[in-house]
C-alpha cells in the first residue's frame, strides 16, 4: 500500500498574511444509564500526570465503555452517547484527562465508531502499550438536523464537562467525524475554535454553498488560534469533491492542514484501519 502522507503549510504565506487569500492548490483528483463492558486487552496503565496520566505497570485495568445520555430541549429527545473511559479512571480520581469527541456519518449510530469503527478498542491497546497518553472518548448521536454541531456544543458538552474528569482548554478538547459527521467536525471547529484544538475530518470536508461561511468563519479567527487540521480520505471515496473544496479553502488562507490519501473507500473498514494513525496525531498535541 502506498501512502501519501503531507504536512500542508503554503509555501510563501505566514499567518500574518491570511487576510490575503493566495491562489488555491490544484485539485487532488481521481441521567446517565450506564452500561458497562471491559475490552479485554493486555498491557500497562495510567499512572500520575502533571497534566493527564502517563502509563505505570502499576495498573493492570483495562479501559471501559459506558453508554449514557442528557436531556434536550432542543431537540426534544435525549442526546445518547457513548463513553470510553481509560484504565484506572476510577481509582486514579485525581487524574483529569483530554477528550476526542468522535462523530459518526449518516445513518449512523453512537456505537458505530466502536462497533464498526473499533475506536474504543484500538485506544485501550494504544493507552496500554503507552503509544499516547490516557484520554477519553465520546461518541455521540447525532442529528441530522444538527447540520453544524450546535446541540452538541450547547448540550452535551457542558454534560460531558460536569459528568467526567475532562481538561477543558481548546488544546485538550478535540474531535473529528467521518463522512457527514466529517463535515459536522470541521463545521463545529471552524466556528467554534475557542472550544476545539484540533478536528480530523475522515472522508468528510465542506459541502457545496458551504465555502463562503468557512471562508467568514476563518478570515474572523486570529491564525494562531485555528485549530489544528487532519484530512484523511481513500482515493475511491466518493466525497473526494468535499475534501477538495477543503483543501482549496485552507489554501486559500494559508491554514495549516495534514493530508493523508492512499487505496482505500468510504467505509468503517478504512477508517478503522486508520485510527492508530489518527489517535498519534491527536496525541501529538497533549
Amino acid at each position: 500500500m502506498t501512502r501519501r502522507w503531507h504536512q500542508i503549510a503554503p509555501a510563501g504565506r505566514s499567518a500574518g498574511e491570511a487576510n490575503r487569500p493566495a491562489r488555491a492548490r490544484p485539485a487532488m483528483g481521481a441521567g446517565l444509564l450506564v452500561l458497562a463492558f471491559l475490552i479485554s486487552i493486555p498491557a500497562a496503565c495510567a499512572g500520575p500526570p502533571t497534566v493527564a496520566p502517563t502509563a505505570t505497570p502499576d495498573c493492570r485495568e483495562d479501559g471501559v465503555i459506558q453508554s449514557g445520555s442528557v436531556g434536550s430541549p432542543t431537540q426534544g429527545f435525549p442526546i445518547r452517547y457513548q463513553v470510553y473511559l481509560p484504565p484506572c479512571y476510577e481509582e486514579q480520581t485525581w487524574a483529569s484527562y483530554p477528550v476526542l469527541y468522535l462523530i459518526h456519518g449518516r445513518g449512523g449510530a453512537e456505537s458505530s465508531w466502536n462497533a464498526l469503527g473499533h475506536a474504543a478498542e484500538i485506544a485501550n491497546r494504544m493507552i496500554r502499550g503507552r503509544e499516547i497518553p490516557p484520554f477519553i472518548l465520546i461518541t455521540p448521536y447525532n442529528s441530522a438536523e444538527d447540520r453544524d454541531g450546535t446541540v452538541l456544543i450547547e448540550e452535551l458538552l457542558p454534560h460531558i464537562d460536569q459528568s467526567y474528569r475532562t481538561l477543558t482548554d481548546r488544546r485538550n478538547r478535540v474531535l473529528g467525524g467521518s463522512s457527514r459527521g466529517g463535515v459536522v467536525a470541521a463545521r463545529m471547529a471552524f466556528r467554534f475554535p475557542e472550544l476545539f484544538g484540533s478536528v480530523g475530518t475522515f472522508a468528510g470536508g465542506v459541502v457545496e454553498g458551504d465555502q463562503q461561511t468557512f471562508r467568514d468563519w476563518i478570515g474572523a479567527t486570529p491564525p494562531q488560534q485555528w485549530p489544528r487540521v487532519l484530512i484523511d480520505i481513500g482515493d475511491q471515496d466518493l466525497m473526494m469533491g468535499e475534501t477538495e473544496r477543503m483543501t482549496e479553502i485552507l489554501d486559500e488562507w494559508g491554514v495549516p492542514y495534514t493530508l493523508n490519501i492512499e487505496p482505500g473507500d468510504h467505509s468503517y473498514l478504512y477508517w478503522s484501519g486508520n485510527m492508530e494513525m489518527y489517535l498519534l496525531w491527536y496525541a501529538e498535541d497533549w
